[in-house]
Formats: structure tokens, C-alpha cells, sequence
């Protein structure tokens, strides 16, 4: 079971004064309750709503999840300020207080006096290792054009970033609708390509040759946004498409170069984190049988997150393409 550590913060209020079984709203609300560290267990990386916790010695129910933003007074008005951050609300089994839960530490902002609230009864996903997959809205390059991602099915030809096509085996969906968290977030570029966080896409320039003596490596897309050559975007799990193909590939989502999904136990493991159902997993088994030597090895030689900021520093960039000019229906 993956043990946590987590900033927690008392929240005075009460679920109808946040709106809490209405329609979703953004409050300000004041807090005074104390910050502290704690460890818990978890069955996984997901956070149902309902589930019991165990934190400080107390049983602890999972009541939503959202994000809090700090907030500061600017002419007598309470103005969100700063990065927001997610947030799990917790009720005490016995007392009934609530308190917030931080994955990725508390809000913070010079000056803050408040906290801005968007909290929903929805659970929550922890994993912050997603597996290869594009949002469904951008577009990949085909034969004859290009086509959203989200309208690509098995049978489908694609275009590899040699001109060469591929078919594809199959597209997964993750089946749970999770709050949206930082873990989750697309990569989108310049050119509007959508990318999880941890999708390869192809660096190269003469950087890459100094320090790895090839022309062209794999690095995760998260690179470009800590680059400042894309931007994060707050999304779902439910957006993202996983696109398999008969050969593992780099296809072009925009003009970028980007992997297919690579078949695998790892693939297993990242689509069961965000929230993959049993018939997706079968599937993965049934085509891991079916085709036991494709789209099982990287395309290019692999770096890592780290590894890419210093390409990036040194002038490496990402390697585009122009898209096919014919929408395919």
C-alpha cells in the first residue's frame, strides 16, 4: 500500500456554506485552523469519496476534492492570487471536522488573508506517472490528412513520421471521470498539441550528439512546459486518448513528433492509475499475447526529465513537422 505524507489544514467552515450539494461555486473563506504533517495509507493511489483513512490515530472519510487558492485584499476586496494547489477534504469520523488534505504542499502567497475554494464531491488520483497518450483533441497525421485523436479507432491508418503508415490495434480511455490534479495536467504546445506529462516526444539538435553521441533522443513532453516551450493545462483523465499501433511509432500530433503507446507491463500499471477498467486491462493482456514482439521497445534511445532540461538549456529542440493539409472525415 503507497504511504503518503501530506501538509493537513483545519477548515472551519461547514459543506452548505460551501455549496457543497449545489452547483459547483468558488468561495472565499477565512482560515485559522493549525497546518500540520501527516502520514497515512491508502489501498492506492486513488481517493474515493466515502473511503476511510486513517490519519493521526483517527478514522478520516474522504468527502471531495478540488483546488484552494490563496487569496489577498486589494482595496477591501479578496482577490485569488498565486498557484493553486489540490486539495482533498476529509471528515472526522467522530467529531465531524473538516480539513483539507495538500499533495503537493500548502497554498502560499505574500500578503494572502484568505483562501479561494473550489472544492467538489468527486475523488481524486495521486499518480503522477500517466502513460503515453495524447488529448483527444489533437490532431495526428494520417495518409490522407489528419483526425483528432479522440475519432481514431482500431483499423485506423496513421502516418509515422517517415511518411510510412501504421494501423492501429486499439484506443483505451481511462473509464473514471478523477478530479483533475497537477499529476494529470496535458502538455500543450505552441502548435496546440495535447500530450500527458510523461509522453515522449523526439529532442535533437547538437547538444544531443555532445552529450548522448546520437542525433535524436526521447523525452518526456513535461520537459517543454518546465522549458517555458509549452504551457500546463488542467484536464481529466477522461480526455486523454491511448493510441496502440501495430508497430510501436513516433506519430506527429500537430506537427510534433510523439510516441504511440508502448505495450507493456508499465502500460498496464500507468492506465490502472488513471482509472483504466477491467475491460481495458483485458484488452492490453489480449494484445500483449496477440503481438508479443511489437510496440514493446522505445524508437529512440530514452532520457530523462532532468537529462532533457539540460538538452533544452544547451539549445536541443524539439523536432516538428508540417501537417497534412486534408481533414480526414
Amino acid at each position: 500500500m503507497p504511504t503518503y505524507s501530506m501538509s493537513m489544514q483545519s477548515y472551519l467552515g461547514s459543506l452548505l456554506s460551501l455549496n457543497f450539494l449545489s452547483a459547483q461555486q468558488t468561495l472565499f473563506l477565512s482560515f485559522f485552523g493549525g497546518i500540520n504533517s501527516v502520514s497515512f495509507t491508502t489501498g492506492n493511489d486513488k481517493f474515493y469519496v466515502g473511503e476511510d483513512l486513517s490519519i493521526g490515530g483517527g478514522t478520516w472519510e474522504v468527502v471531495g476534492s478540488g483546488w484552494v487558492q490563496p487569496g489577498i485584499s486589494v482595496f477591501g476586496l479578496v482577490i485569488p492570487t498565486g498557484t493553486r494547489v489540490d486539495a482533498i477534504l476529509v471528515r472526522n469520523s467522530l467529531s465531524g471536522s473538516l480539513s483539507l488534505l495538500y499533495p503537493d504542499g500548502i497554498p502560499w502567497a505574500t500578503g494572502m488573508i484568505a483562501m479561494v475554494i473550489d472544492i467538489d464531491p468527486v475523488g481524486y488520483n495521486n499518480s503522477t506517472k500517466g502513460p503515453l497518450c495524447f488529448l483527444a483533441d489533437t490532431r495526428l497525421a494520417t495518409p490522407w490528412g489528419w483526425i483528432a485523436a479522440g475519432q481514431v479507432a482500431a483499423g485506423d491508418r496513421l502516418m509515422d513520421r517517415d511518411g510510412r503508415p501504421v494501423t492501429v490495434l486499439a484506443t483505451l480511455r481511462p473509464a473514471l471521470a478523477m478530479r483533475s490534479h497537477r499529476g494529470l495536467w496535458a502538455v500543450r504546445t505552441e502548435a496546440g498539441a495535447g500530450l500527458s506529462q510523461q509522453h515522449r516526444i523526439t529532442l535533437s539538435g547538437a547538444a544531443v550528439e555532445m552529450f548522448f553521441g546520437v542525433a535524436e533522443v526521447l523525452a518526456p513532453a513535461l520537459c517543454l512546459a518546465e522549458a517555458g516551450l509549452a504551457r500546463l493545462e488542467p484536464v481529466g483523465a477522461r480526455d486523454y486518448v491511448h493510441v496502440l499501433t501495430d508497430r510501436h511509432a513516433i506519430l506527429l500530433a500537430e506537427g510534433l513528433e510523439a510516441e504511440s503507446l508502448l505495450l507493456g507491463p508499465m502500460a498496464a500499471i500507468a492506465l490502472a492509475s488513471d482509472g483504466a477498467d477491467q475491460g481495458d486491462a483485458e484488452v492490453l493482456a489480449d494484445l500483449g499475447s496477440r503481438f508479443p514482439h511489437h510496440s514493446r521497445r522505445a524508437a529512440l534511445p530514452l532520457v530523462t526529465r532532468a537529462e532533457a532540461r539540460v538538452l533544452l538549456d544547451q539549445g536541443a529542440r524539439p523536432v516538428t513537422h508540417h501537417l497534412p493539409t486534408a481533414r480526414v472525415a
